[in-house]
C-alpha cells in the first residue's frame, strides 16, 4: 500500500483526452514513486479489467506477465524498463469471494460502497446534472428499493462518479489492511504471496494443522492420477417433485451446517496408491472401476449415483461403467444399488492410522471460531477457510498459458501448440492462448474412437500432479451426508442441492442443531413451484418470497412465469451480460434474451 490518499485521473484534465492516455499517465506517475515489489489489489479484476490495463500497458512498452486461469486472470507482473521497478497486481475476489459492498458491510468498514447508474452513462450526458437516473439504470447493481429512495434526487453525474470511485478505492484499502493484519497476526501469512484462497488455506493447513510425521498425503500423477479424478463430481442437484406440475403446498426448506467440513473429519485416501485387479469391493478402501446396476423404481424412488456422459450429469436408471470412491458405493448398496468391480487402486495406509483425524484440528480450529467469533472479520475468514481447503489438493495445473509475445514468437507458438485465440495488441504483439501440442491434441481425438476399456486402460497420459484423492473422497462423503435422506419413508423429497433439502414434511428433532453436518430449517414453506433444477420458487409461512433461476435475473420472473415452466410453456426473459472479445480484446455489455424451458 502506498499511502491512503487517493489521486485521482480525470480525462480532459492535465492531456488526458482518453482512456488510454488515462491508463498511461497513471502508470507513469506510479512509477515515479518507490514502489519496486509492491502488490497493488482491485477487487473483480479477473474478467474485464485486466483486458483494459493489458492491452494497454503492453502498448507502452511496460514488460507484461498476465496469469490467466480459466479465461479470469489471477496475477499481471508489471516490469518499468524507465525506473526499472516491477511491481505484481492482484485480483483481492480470489482471496475474499464476496461483493466490494458485502465486504464493506461485513467487515464494519467506515467506508460504504455507494450505489451508481452504470447504464444511464453515456458519451452525450457526461456533465449531466438533474433528477436522479431511473431505477432501471442501476440493475447492474441490483439495487434494492430502499436503496434507491434513499438516493438524493438532485444528482450530480461527474460528482457522484468520483464520490463512487474513491469509495470503491478506499473500502477496498481499508478492507485489505484489516485482512492482512489478521493473517500476520494469527498465522504468520502474508497475503500477498497467495493468490488465491484455497492457496492460502492450504499453507494454513501445512503450518499450523497438518501432522507430516503420521499422515502421508501422496501427490500422484500419470494414469492413477487420471483415474481417480474420473470419480470426481462435485454436488447433487435435482428436482424431485414430477407431480402436478411441480407445484407444492407446505413444505420444508433445511440447509446442513457445514458439510464439507463435516465430510473431512471421516477416513481419508492418505498413503501411496495400489492399483490392483481384485473384484472384491471389501479389498478396497480407496476408488474402483465398477459396473453399477441401479435398482429399479419400486425399490428406489430417488436415484443419486451420478453418471458424467460427453460433459452431461445425469442419475441413470440404466447400468453404467465408472470410476466412483469405494465409500460412495457401499452406502448405495445399502439402498438396492448392485455393482461389479473390474478394478480398483487401494489405499491401504488409512486403515493403519487414524486417517479421520488428518483434518480435525484444521476443523475444530475454524469452526469454533465461526460459532464464537464476534469479530465479523473473524467470523467471515472462518468461515472462508473451512469451505476453501479440500478443492485445493484436486486442482489441476493451469493446463492452458496465456502470454503477450512477438508476432515471430507467436507464429513458432501456433506451429507447435494448439491455440484458442489470437489477438493483435500492435502490429508487433500479440496475446495468444495456447495449450497441448498439437500432435497431443490429435492423439485424444484420435483416441475418442476407441473402446471404454481402452480408452481408460491403454492411455500414457502423463497427467497432472495432484492430490485429487483427497478432494474426491470429501465430495462423496458429502453426497453421502445427503443422499441419506432422499428416500425418507413417508416424505416426500421436492428438491435437493448440495447441501439443501425441501421435503413434504419436518424431520426429526434429533437431526437439527448446530453441530457440523446437522440441519437447520431454512423455511417453512407455504406455497412452491419446482421446476427443474436451479429452476423454482417458493413464498414461506412469513410471506418472504424465494426465486431461483440460473443463468438469468430470477428478479425479471413472476410467478406465474413459474406456473408457465411448470405447465412446460417456454419463458422469455433477458439478462445483461459483459462479453470479451478476444480477437480485438474488446469488452461489449449485450442485453441477452434468454429462453427458459422445464426441460
Amino acid at each position: 500500500m502506498i499511502n491512503q490518499d487517493t489521486e485521482l485521473f480525470i480525462i480532459d484534465n492535465i492531456n488526458i483526452h482518453n482512456s488510454n492516455q488515462l491508463i498511461k499517465i497513471m502508470f507513469e506517475q506510479l512509477f515515479k514513486k518507490d514502489v519496486n515489489g509492491y502488490t497493488l489489489y482491485t477487487h473483480n479484476l479477473g474478467r474485464f479489467d485486466a483486458i483494459f490495463l493489458i492491452k494497454e500497458l503492453a502498448k507502452l512498452n511496460y514488460s507484461i506477465s498476465p496469469l490467466w486461469k480459466d479465461n479470469s486472470i489471477l496475477k499481471i507482473k508489471i516490469f518499468d524498463p524507465e525506473s526499472k521497478q516491477r511491481i505484481e497486481i492482484l485480483d483481492s475476489l480470489n482471496l475474499l469471494p464476496s461483493k466490494l459492498k458485502n465486504l464493506l458491510l461485513t467487515f464494519n468498514c467506515k467506508v460504504k460502497k455507494g450505489e451508481f447508474p452504470h447504464l444511464f452513462v453515456n458519451r452525450n450526458n457526461l456533465n449531466y446534472i438533474g433528477p436522479k437516473p431511473d431505477i432501471k439504470y442501476y440493475s447492474l447493481t441490483n439495487i434494492s428499493e430502499d436503496d434507491y429512495n434513499k438516493i438524493n434526487n438532485q444528482w450530480n453525474l461527474k460528482v457522484e462518479c468520483f464520490k463512487y470511485l474513491k469509495n470503491d478505492i478506499d473500502g477496498l484499502l481499508e478492507i485489505m489492511i484489516k485482512v492482512s493484519e489478521y493473517y500476520f497476526k494469527n498465522y504468520n501469512l502474508n497475503i500477498t504471496n497467495y493468490m488465491t484462497l484455497p492457496s492460502l488455506c492450504i499453507s494454513i493447513f501445512g503450518n499450523n494443522f497438518f501432522n507430516n510425521e503420521k499422515y502421508s498425503i501422496k501427490m500422484i500423477k500419470g494414469p492413477i492420477e487420471k483415474y481417480i479424478r474420473e470419480s470426481y463430481y462435485g454436488g447433487n442437484v435435482g428436482c424431485f417433485n414430477k407431480e402436478n406440475n411441480g407445484i407444492i403446498g407446505n413444505g420444508y426448506h433445511y440447509d446442513m451446517n457445514s458439510q464439507y467440513p463435516a465430510a473431512m473429519l471421516n477416513k481419508m485416501p492418505i498413503g501411496n496408491p495400489v492399483f490392483s485387479n481384485n473384484c472384491n469391493l471389501e479389498y478396497y478402501s480407496g476408488f474402483v472401476f465398477a459396473k453399477i446396476i441401479p435398482p429399479s423404481e419400486n425399490k428406489l424412488k430417488n436415484l443419486y449415483i451420478q453418471y458424467r456422459d460427453r460433459g452431461i450429469i445425469t442419475c441413470p436408471r440404466t447400468p453404467f461403467i465408472r470410476w466412483i470412491d469405494t465409500i460412495e458405493l457401499n452406502y448405495a448398496i445399502q439402498d438396492g444399488y448392485k455393482a461389479d468391480i473390474i478394478c480398483g487402486i487401494n489405499f491401504p495406509e488409512s486403515n493403519k492410522v487414524d486417517s479421520e483425524n488428518l483434518f480435525k484440528n484444521y476443523v475444530d480450529h475454524f469452526y469454533n471460531k465461526k460459532l464464537n467469533a464476534k469479530d465479523p472479520i473473524e467470523r467471515m475468514i472462518a468461515k472462508l477457510s473451512l469451505n476453501s481447503l479440500y478443492g485445493k489438493f484436486g486442482q489441476k495445473d493451469i493446463e492452458s498459458k496465456i502470454r503477450i509475445v512477438t508476432k515471430n514468437e507467436a507464429d513458432k507458438l501456433i506451429k507447435v501448440y494448439h491455440y484458442t485465440y489470437l489477438s493483435y495488441i500492435t502490429n508487433d504483439l500479440v496475446l495468444i492462448k495456447y495449450s497441448s501440442k498439437l500432435n497431443e491434441k490429435i492423439r485424444r481425438l484420435y483416441k475418442e474412437e476407441e473402446n471404454e476399456l481402452n480408452r481408460k486402460f491403454i492411455s500414457k497420459d502423463r497427467g497432472v500432479v495432484s492430490a485429487v484423492q483427497i478432494s474426491s473422497r470429501i465430495s462423496a462423503l458429502a453426497r453421502v451426508s445427503i443422499n441419506k435422506y432422499k428416500n425418507i419413508e413417508g416424505n416426500n423429497l421436492y428438491y435437493s442441492d448440495t447441501d439443501s433439502l425441501i421435503l413434504e414434511n419436518k424431520l426429526s428433532s434429533e437431526e437439527i442443531g448446530n453441530e457440523l453436518g446437522k440441519w437447520k430449517l431454512e423455511a417453512e414453506i407455504l406455497k412452491g413451484i419446482f421446476v427443474r433444477s436451479k429452476l423454482y420458487m417458493y413464498e414461506d409461512i412469513n410471506g418472504n418470497i424465494k426465486k431461483v433461476a440460473s443463468g438469468v435475473n430470477a428478479k425479471e420472473l413472476n410467478y406465474q412465469d413459474y406456473i408457465d415452466l411448470g405447465n412446460g410453456k417456454s419463458v422469455t426473459t433477458h439478462k445483461l451480460k459483459m462479453n470479451i472479445n478476444w480477437k480485438n480484446l474488446n469488452i461489449k455489455i449485450i442485453n441477452e434474451n434468454i429462453t427458459l424451458q422445464k426441460m
